[in-house]
């Protein structure tokens, strides 16, 4: 069992090699030697060596070997917390210095997640500055629904919703959900006012998000009951569609109903109650995070979260 981390010196005269704690990075989100090295396009071997250097340096073991998945000690785990940290701050400034002396051009490639709903947000609100400002960038925006293309290495920035396990992930913000639902639904089955009331009324899920578990998470719990859904989509948009319908309600992303509800078109349900917000993160799978032309487009979606 491992020890309780205490704090250790470094070994005199010796430094800590951003690039070893990188690949440990790596290691301790991907679980495997084996994926840090074809994540980072470097050999098992130097993902070993960088290993090595980090745990002589610290003079304590922070990966447990013995089983098939590589697991973290309690000392690997409080360095993978500070260094994933470490890293960001450390691209944060780079990128920024850099950003002042060269002006973001060439080719962006962007993939977006299309359970993170967002789309509607970037197509609407950034892309207009985004052309304005940034005129020497061809930018390429793909919307997926597909997981391993966020993860592919042609990507330059990839944006999705919930947890991510990349190594160079970050997070942009939050995401508000808001429940829900049309006046047409609500003038066939009435208002909801309390959490309880909800309990005689249909819901429309997404079955294709699995961040979204508010069904399941926070009603059924409630109720102490498993609550069937009357419809569900596999897409946040689909969702919404469905809502406006009448077809019953729906949690919703805020990116996706803010403006049906100012126009109208919805009803926002129970305020007061709590439903747990959503992260927005974005990884950089082509490791160029430093380059003026990602560094200014992940700026400029940060403003319109």
């Amino acid at each position: 069992m491992d020890e309780t981390p205490q704090q250790q010196q470094p070994v005199d005269g010796e430094l800590l090699d951003l690039n070893d704690l990188r690949v440990f990075a790596y290691v301790a989100s991907l679980s495997s030697f084996s994926l840090a090295a074809e994540a980072l396009g470097i050999h098992k071997s130097s993902v070993s060596r960088s290993i090595i250097r980090l745990e002589a340096l610290f003079q304590t073991s922070l990966l447990n070997r013995s089983t098939r998945k590589v697991q973290l000690t309690a000392r690997g785990a409080a360095l993978q917390e500070r260094c994933t940290d470490i890293l960001n701050r450390i691209s944060d400034s780079i990128g920024h210095v850099g950003s002042l002396a060269a002006p973001p051009q060439g080719h962006l490639v962007v993939a977006v997640s299309e359970s993170a709903g967002l789309a509607t947000r970037i197509q609407r609100r950034l892309l207009p500055h985004w052309v304005e400002l940034f005129p020497d960038v061809r930018l390429t925006l793909r919307f997926t629904r597909h997981k391993a293309e966020l993860k592919s290495e042609d990507i330059d920035i990839a944006v999705s919703l919930g947890a991510s396990t990349h190594p160079t992930r970050t997070q942009l913000g939050v995401v508000e959900r808001r429940l829900c639902a049309s006046p047409i639904y609500l003038q066939r089955m009435g208002i909801p006012v309390r959490p309880e009331d909800l309990h005689q009324h249909s819901f429309v899920v997404d079955d294709g998000n699995e961040a979204d578990s508010f069904v399941d998470s926070i009603l059924e719990p409630l109720f102490s009951t498993v609550l069937l859904p009357r419809s569900s989509a596999n897409e946040p948009s689909a969702v919404r569609d469905l809502v406006l319908a009448g077809a019953g309600i729906g949690c919703l992303l805020g990116p996706l109903c803010d403006e049906d509800v100012e126009a109208g078109r919805l009803v926002r349900l129970l305020h007061d109650m709590r439903i747990p917000s959503l992260a927005a993160t974005v990884a950089f799978p082509s490791r160029k995070q430093l380059a003026p032309a990602v560094t200014a487009f992940v700026d400029l979606l940060k403003s319109v979260l």
